[in-house]
C-alpha cells in the first residue's frame, strides 16, 4: 500500500501542476495543421466510406454516407480543423473535429487508421485545455476586449495555466509508443520479414521517388538491400528499441533531448520511405507537451499543493 501511495502522491505532482500556457498553443497549431491536411486526403478515400463498400460499423447507428455527404463531411472537418489551427472558437472546433472525423472512425472498424485514434484523443483533451489563450484569435479577441475596458492587465496572456491537459498529451504520446515496441515484440516481426516487405512495396513508389529527389533504381535498390535477412532484422530491432527508448525517453529531461532526436529520425525515414505523414506529425508535434519552461503545484481541494522535486522556473 506504500508503494501505491508513493506512485499516487508522484502522479499528482506529475499532474496537478501550472505552466505556460506556450507549449499548448504550440501543440494546438500543429494539431490543426494535421487534421486540415489529413481532411483533404480523406477526399481520396470517399470510396472506402459509400454505402457501396462492405463495412462492420462500430455501432448500428452509424450507416455509409453517399459520396456527396461524405465530400460535405470532409468539408466541415477542414473548416473545423482550420478554426482549431486558428484557435477561432476553439471548443467548438475540436468539438466539431470530433463529430466529423469519430463519425469517420466508427464507419466502419476495418479502415481504422491509429493517426485518427490518436486525433481524437489529443483533439478532446486540447478541448478542454487552455490552449486558446495563446497563438489564437480567441486570445487576440480577449485582449482586445479588456483593452477596450480598460483592464490591461487582464488583456496580456496568463503567464500561469493549469497544464494537467499538456501532461496527459504527452503521456498519450508515451503509451502510444509503449504499446508500439510492445506489440512489435514477436518472432514474427523480429525476423524484420514483415518490415522489409512493406519497405519493398512502399520505397519505391515513396514521396522521394515521385518528385524526383530519389532516382527509381536506387529506391528499388534500397529496397532489395532492406529485404536481405540480415539487414531486415536489424531494422526491426531499431525500430523496437527507438520506440522503446522513446516511450520512456521523453519523460525524463535527461534524455528529452536524445530521444527528440531520435523520434524525429524515426518518423522523418518513415514518412519518406512509407509515406506515413500525418501520424508522424501528430506524434513529433505531441513532443512540445513534455516541455515545461516553468512549473508550480496548485492545490487540490483544499489540501497542500503537491511538492514539486525542483523549483519551477526552469521547468522539467
Amino acid at each position: 500500500m506504500e508503494h501505491l501511495r508513493a506512485l499516487e502522491r508522484r502522479l499528482a505532482a506529475y499532474l496537478m501542476v501550472e505552466g505556460s500556457p506556450w507549449p499548448l498553443g504550440i501543440f494546438r497549431v500543429i494539431l490543426g495543421a494535421s487534421i486540415c491536411f489529413d481532411a483533404r486526403e480523406n477526399l481520396k478515400r470517399v470510396n472506402f466510406y459509400t454505402p457501396d463498400a462492405f463495412h462492420f460499423p462500430y455501432f448500428d447507428f452509424i450507416v455509409p454516407l453517399s459520396p456527396e455527404q461524405l465530400l460535405t463531411l470532409f468539408d466541415w472537418e477542414f473548416t473545423f480543423a482550420v478554426m482549431l489551427l486558428l484557435g477561432l472558437a476553439t471548443p467548438v472546433a475540436a468539438a466539431g473535429v470530433l463529430l466529423t472525423q469519430g463519425y469517420v472512425l466508427l464507419i466502419c472498424q476495418l479502415n481504422f487508421r491509429n493517426h485518427i485514434y490518436l486525433t481524437l484523443l489529443m483533439t478532446l483533451l486540447v478541448m478542454i485545455s487552455p490552449a486558446w489563450r495563446v497563438l489564437s484569435v480567441d486570445g487576440l479577441l480577449r485582449w482586445a476586449w479588456f483593452r477596450l475596458k480598460g483592464e490591461p492587465e487582464r488583456a496580456a496572456a496568463p503567464r500561469w495555466v493549469t497544464i494537467t491537459t499538456q501532461r496527459l498529451i504527452g503521456l498519450q504520446v508515451s503509451i502510444a509508443y509503449l504499446y508500439a515496441a510492445l506489440h512489435k515484440l514477436n518472432p514474427g516481426f523480429l525476423t524484420g520479414y514483415p518490415l522489409s516487405k512493406a519497405l519493398s512495396k512502399t520505397l519505391p513508389r515513396s514521396y522521394v521517388v515521385r518528385e524526383g529527389y530519389l532516382a527509381p533504381e536506387t529506391a528499388q535498390w534500397l529496397a532489395d538491400r532492406v529485404s536481405e535477412p540480415s539487414w531486415s532484422a536489424l531494422v526491426a530491432y531499431l525500430t523496437i528499441f527507438s520506440e522503446g527508448f522513446l516511450a520512456l525517453g521523453l519523460l525524463f529531461r535527461s534524455t528529452r533531448l536524445a530521444a527528440v532526436i531520435v523520434g524525429v529520425g524515426l518518423h522523418l525515414s518513415i514518412g519518406l520511405s512509407m509515406d506515413i505523414l500525418t501520424f508522424g506529425v501528430l506524434m513529433v508535434g505531441g513532443y512540445v507537451c513534455f516541455w515545461a519552461p516553468r512549473l508550480r503545484p496548485i492545490a487540490v481541494s483544499g489540501q497542500a499543493p503537491p511538492a514539486l522535486e525542483k523549483s519551477t522556473e526552469e521547468g522539467r
